[in-house]
């Protein structure tokens, strides 16, 4: 029997110049428990960017994102602690489910949070923390829909006719003899993307953000409709931008290749 299934999903490609926030990271060892598991990032971003997560106005909604090292077997309770808007303390378990894969992205569900004090697994869950021993989990917040709409801040890359992305291996495999892998060794990935599009006008072009440290959102949406499906963002993009310009009338075009840093999923 042959099954058909109709897609007509498409992603809508979005840019904006104002950063992912990675507000801290917290690595689990032997324990997890510890509070010096988690490192405070925050003095790592601009300042513009640190006055907007003070000022409560950055974005909508905090998530815990799996940095490196797929999660267990076993789901991983999460404690975020903090504050809200009028200092009050806020404290929420966040469930990290079973076999998550690196790059997803998991909902704090309160959106009111003005400070994170800690961020730690919870020490009464399962004893499975010798399968989660090397889980990083980054704690990040995405700029609001409207820096990626909004003239000067960012805007929809409209007349793209292909968009890729191919997040850099980690593992290079290790032959022994004739057997190809005998184990992998770690190495740094090269993360890199491809983006085409048609050329209309250069402030609404790819061109525009050559060589421009920029976030791109992927937004899917199902079947054309509203209904949104995944967002991915890409962290750090930098675009190299060669026009082509076609012989007999054809349209001006660019096949614009780069680089990101990280890719956050969020379903």
């Amino acid at each position: 029997m042959t099954t058909t299934v109709k897609n007509q999903n498409e992603f809508f490609l979005y840019y904006a110049f104002r950063e992912i926030g990675i507000i801290g990271m917290l690595s689990i060892d032997e324990d997890g428990t510890d509070s010096s598991d988690y490192e405070d990032l925050t003095l790592n971003m601009s300042q513009e960017n640190q006055d907007s997560l003070t000022a409560g106005d950055y974005g909508s909604a905090l998530y815990l994102k799996v940095h490196a090292k797929p999660q267990g077997e076993l789901p991983m309770v999460v404690v975020v602690s903090g504050t809200d808007q009028a200092d009050a303390t806020i404290t929420k378990d966040i469930t990290i489910p079973a076999r998550t894969q690196v790059a997803q992205c998991v909902l704090v569900t309160d959106p009111g949070w003005k400070t994170i004090t800690s961020v730690l697994a919870k020490a009464t869950q399962p004893s499975n923390h010798a399968i989660t021993q090397g889980v990083q989990l980054a704690l990040v917040m995405f700029p609001q829909k409207s820096d990626f709409i909004t003239t000067g801040k960012g805007g929809l890359i409209n007349f793209d006719h292909g968009f890729s992305w191919k997040p850099g291996s980690t593992s290079k495999p290790i032959p022994n003899k004739f057997n190809p892998t005998d184990h992998y060794k770690r190495q740094r990935g090269e993360n890199s993307l491809s983006i085409s599009q048609a050329y209309t006008v250069f402030g609404q072009s790819l061109e525009f953000l050559r060589d421009r440290d920029v976030t791109i959102l992927a937004e899917g949406h199902e079947d054309g409709s509203a209904q949104i499906f995944e967002k991915r963002y890409f962290s750090f993009v930098r675009l190299n931008v060669p026009l082509s310009a076609g012989a007999d009338g054809a349209d001006l075009s660019m096949e614009a290749e780069g680089h990101f840093r990280d890719m956050f999923i969020v379903e």
